[in-house]
Order: C-alpha cells, then structure tokens, then sequence
C-alpha cells in the first residue's frame, strides 16, 4: 500500500454536537483499519482536535 492510499473513505453527517453519534461513527471507521486498542487512542486524538476547533474556531462562540 502506498503512503497516499486512502484507506477508507466516507462522509459523515453526524453534527459534532452530537458527540456520542459522532465518535462511534469515527470508531466503527478507524475499526476497520486498525487494531482496537490504536482505534481507541485515534478516537480520542480525534475528539480532541474537534474540542479544540469548537472552542478555539469560533472565538468562544458555538459553530454549526
């Protein structure tokens, strides 16, 4: 597999302040690819940048 090959792909329409939704979407994706234990570890990485985009992004304010 090449550096550039994508893996998986797939849209999600989940809004981000349904985290819950949000995060097992993520999760059955990066299970896909990838043992549990790093999915886990992923999805957390991933909840992070998202928390910060949220807080950061939009000044204080909420974004869609």
């Amino acid at each position: 597999m090449s550096r550039s090959e994508v893996l998986y792909n797939e849209q999600i329409f989940t809004p981000l302040r349904e985290k819950d939704k949000f995060r097992e979407k993520i999760l059955k994706i990066l299970k896909k690819n990838f043992d549990s234990s790093l999915s886990y570890q992923l999805v957390y990485v991933i909840d992070e940048m998202v928390s910060n985009i949220e807080e950061h992004g939009y000044r204080g304010n909420r974004g869609n």
